[in-house]
């Protein structure tokens, strides 16, 4: 029996309020569990939701009316990653003349585990890709997330020289320094 995904684009707080409990809970079900253990306030994510759903782009993935899955989009120069991802830098990534301020960061992408290896993450990287003619940038974690690094290389994205270290809160309140990759893909259209 095949899964049928149903992608909901949070754009209004009337539909963000019908799915927050579940896409929070969501988001902390994955990111409190290994290999993330992060610390995670719930009215912060709800806030960075709301933050997606008003300055970028937020999907939700639905099984039966039910959060099973989300992306989150900003656009690349409003992000606090606009220091890391510079005009420069990316210029030293791509051979093309792509315009900075058009780019998008992927910043979140969340799969309940129940879902995970059964089209749901694609359903979304498809959707966003059929949406989005420019470039589209990402980070994952480098260690012990080959898979992760795959999925986005299947569907267009190539490694990038560029690297950061981020410093995570765990559960338990320790600090821990996590290497993180940046992936781009220069035509999510195609």
């Amino acid at each position: 029996m095949s899964i049928i995904y149903d992608i909901c684009h949070i754009k209004s707080n009337d539909i963000l309020g019908k799915y927050s409990e579940e896409l929070v809970e969501l988001y902390v079900n994955i990111y409190c569990k290994s290999p993330y253990f992060k610390h995670v306030n719930k009215y912060d994510v709800l806030l960075d939701f709301v933050s997606y759903m008003n300055d970028g782009m937020f999907l939700a993935l639905l099984v039966k009316d039910h959060p099973i899955g989300f992306i989150c989009l900003l656009k690349a120069h409003d992000t606090h990653y606009a220091n890391i991802l510079t005009e420069d830098k990316i210029k030293t990534i791509i051979s093309k003349k792509i315009e900075y301020n058009t780019c998008w960061y992927l910043s979140e992408l969340a799969v309940h585990e129940d879902f995970r290896g059964k089209g749901a993450g694609s359903k979304l990287m498809n959707h966003i890709h059929k949406h989005i003619d420019t470039a589209i940038f990402l980070r994952t974690g480098v260690k012990n997330n080959d898979n992760i690094i795959n999925f986005y290389q299947k569907r267009g994205y190539v490694k990038t020289e560029i690297y950061e270290n981020v410093e995570n809160l765990r559960i338990d309140k320790t600090k821990i320094t996590d290497k993180r990759l940046y992936m781009i893909n220069l035509f999510p259209c195609r």
